[in-house]
């Protein structure tokens, strides 16, 4: 688990494994990251372009509390976020990006 609790994959599946129940538990809220996972799991993750969607998950105490994904050339698209769980996602991403 990363220490931060962000979790990121480009696998669609396990995304949805992990995170499904969590969208599934507020559909109004979740409705646009709903619609755009089931349109990837039906369509292929190259539905909105060549390069590989990405998806996270920030999870603690065991559950999840929010989620985001990207799927270029589009912008990431984010559950509602505190600011401190924003901060971290931020943080995160910086630190994945600087190794890549």
């Amino acid at each position: 688990m990363s220490p931060d609790g962000w979790h990121l994959t480009e696998d669609l599946d396990d995304f949805l494994a992990q995170a499904g129940d969590f969208l599934h538990s507020r559909p109004a809220l979740h409705t646009i990251p709903l619609t755009v996972t089931e349109a990837l799991r039906k369509r292929g993750t190259d539905a909105y372009g060549s390069e590989a969607p990405i998806f996270g998950l920030l999870e603690r105490a065991g559950e999840v509390r929010a989620t985001f994904f990207r799927t270029p050339p589009r912008r990431l698209t984010l559950t509602p976020l505190t600011s401190e769980e924003a901060d971290s996602l931020a943080a995160h991403l910086g630190a994945v990006r600087a190794i890549m």
